[in-house]
């Protein structure tokens, strides 16, 4: 069975709770990016400006992180479907904070961010599932630095 675009909309969080007459007004209007990576290409670069919603929509996805002096790095793999970096489009500081790379064959869906301004944002089921993407993001992060009493220094990190 064909997957159309609308089924794939609807597995991304920040679409799920839309009609279907609003999820083809969007496929109208707004341009959709998809993009394929094999395994180990990278498609976004640590300190890159986030210009865009970057989807995975299937495969999985490495992301390592350097400090500053680049004297450590963390690395996950995330699996799909998943948004990267929703929180590096808008603010003071909208560069991404990790290197993705394709840890297997990748399927990528981006929006660029002149669409979610001018188009997505307009729609409240759109704008409620953003802030509820940042506000959870936001206090795992919170409620990560806190937990601070589980298991030894190797196993915190």
């Amino acid at each position: 069975m064909e997957t159309t675009m609308y089924d794939n909309l609807l597995l991304l969080p920040l679409f799920q709770g839309l009609s279907k007459n609003d999820l083809t007004t969007i496929i109208e209007k707004v341009k959709f990016n998809f993009l394929h990576y094999k395994e180990k290409e990278t498609f976004i670069r640590q300190g890159e400006t986030c210009q865009q919603l970057c989807f995975l929509l299937s495969g999985q996805v490495s992301a390592e992180t350097k400090d500053q002096q680049h004297a450590f790095s963390l690395s996950e793999v995330i699996d799909g479907p998943y948004i990267i970096e929703p929180q590096s489009v808008f603010g003071m500081q909208n560069c991404y904070t990790a290197t993705y790379r394709a840890h297997t064959p990748i399927n990528i869906l981006t929006i660029d961010k002149a669409y979610i301004f001018n188009q997505l944002i307009h729609y409240d089921i759109f704008r409620l599932n953003y802030l509820n993407i940042l506000s959870n993001r936001a206090q795992r992060t919170n409620r990560t630095l806190w937990d601070t009493h589980i298991g030894s220094l190797s196993e915190r990190f």
